[in-house]
């Protein structure tokens, strides 16, 4: 057995280096040593370790494309040990559970389940729990609430938006701080088909967005940055939502006129820029045509 992959379940199991773990069952598939040449099973049982460590580590696409690898026809034949496919099939399951794909997450289960079976193996309380989540995901009335967030969260997916392992529990509410409660949306469907969105995929999102302009103070509290909240379409140019938003916003809170002439300058963005601030503190520089769809894509 590859020693790159002994390096890998010992970060994995004895020191929890999740990332460590990862690299080296990378390398033991990209670049094993010259002498050690795997089997087909042996890349198999890389893959499901290394698709496990992702997981713990909350890298859930990554850990979904590796067991996607493991059971293909390259991998994964009427010859494979019964067990290991029973394992993916039931790791698979949970994780297509997680991006609300539940059909999918069945098949998965029941495919565990067979294979469990004929294996001689058991099948034990937390996987008969994953088959009752499913089963009971696949129940939701389509106008309720629970399937309107699975249809927000499918139609994320389908635009190549991540979504972490941690920001699916309350999706589509999100923390301000970890002792909040989680109040704020972060998108949701347009408007006109906000009761009833008749496909995901081609339905209009919003993205409720926030403005600050460092220059800028509350009109009425100095010490305070002045920031305006507003809804965007997904196709709608950013600059749109700038335009003249500032400075009526500060007539009607009756700014100053040295203010407003410092909000129509800003508003211009002829000498000004739009920053797009991620969760990891990096910015990016925001055409003042591009929209929220450029900027995801």
């Amino acid at each position: 057995m590859s020693s790159l992959k002994q390096l890998g379940g010992v970060n994995f199991r004895n020191n929890n280096n999740l990332s460590k773990a990862i690299e080296y069952y990378t390398w033991a598939l990209e670049r094993p040593p010259p002498n050690e040449k795997l089997s087909t099973e042996q890349k198999r049982t890389i893959l499901a370790n290394r698709a496990q460590a992702a997981i713990k580590a909350r890298r859930i696409y990554t850990a979904l494309q590796d067991y996607n690898t493991a059971l293909s026809s390259e991998f994964t034949g009427s010859d494979s040990p019964k067990a290991l496919t029973a394992k993916l099939h039931l790791r698979r399951a949970g994780l297509q559970y997680k991006f609300v794909e539940f059909e999918d997450a069945l098949r998965d289960y029941q495919e565990f389940e067979r294979l469990q079976k004929e294996a001689g193996g058991h099948i034990v309380d937390s996987d008969k729990q994953l088959l009752a989540n499913i089963t009971t995901a696949l129940s939701f009335p389509d106008d309720g609430p629970e399937m309107y967030r699975v249809k927000l969260l499918r139609a994320v997916q389908a635009r190549g938006i991540i979504v972490s392992d941690a920001g699916r529990v309350n999706f589509p509410k999100i923390h301000v701080n970890d002792e909040d409660e989680p109040k704020y949306d972060i998108l949701d469907f347009e408007p006109l088909h906000h009761l009833r969105p008749l496909d995901p995929i081609t339905t209009p999102l919003k993205f409720p967005t926030r403005f600050a302009a460092r220059s800028l103070t509350e009109p009425r509290d100095p010490s305070r940055k002045f920031t305006i909240s507003t809804n965007l379409l997904e196709d709608e140019p950013i600059s749109t939502a700038i335009s003249a938003a500032f400075s009526q916003i500060g007539v009607q809170l009756g700014a100053s006129r040295d203010w407003l002439m410092n909000a129509l300058e800003l508003e211009s963005l002829q000498r000004s820029s739009i920053l797009l601030f991620t969760e990891a503190m990096r910015f990016y520089v925001i055409p003042p045509g591009a929209s929220i769809r450029d900027v995801y894509q």
